[in-house]
């Protein structure tokens, strides 16, 4: 018999400002606000806002990059710091255009997520 893990659900704006930790589980940010791709029915990034680094930028990151960890009421984010300080950000009044696919698919690749439209065998354009 396979194993499925139980449902784990959160309403949207309990998911706002919920720290971001690292493995280390270290504070790193907090989540600003979440992307839901509505017509593929996925919670698609997270918008994170990182300590460290100029508080006004703002990272979209893939949300199969974090796991949920219930102990530290967190988020933890897999990703290694360097390659976090480096990732694409942008001001916080100058949000990037959203149907721009090729935005979409650098993301995924700077994060070495495969792209969830691709995950769910369609593809989008």
């Amino acid at each position: 018999m396979k194993s499925e893990k139980p449902m784990a659900l959160i309403r949207s704006k309990d998911i706002k400002d919920i720290k971001v930790i690292n493995k280390d589980l270290v504070e790193i940010g907090e989540i600003e606000d979440i992307i839901v791709d509505y017509n593929h029915g996925v919670l698609a990034y997270a918008v994170v806002s990182i300590e460290d680094i100029l508080n006004e930028k703002l990272h979209i990151i893939p949300w199969q990059c974090f796991e949920f960890n219930p102990i530290e009421n967190a988020f933890e984010l897999k990703v290694e710091k360097d390659k976090l300080k480096k990732a694409p950000s942008f001001n916080k009044g100058e949000w990037p255009d959203f149907q721009d696919l090729k935005w979409h698919t650098d993301i995924h690749t700077y994060y070495a997520i495969t792209p969830y439209w691709r995950v769910q065998g369609e593809h989008v354009g």
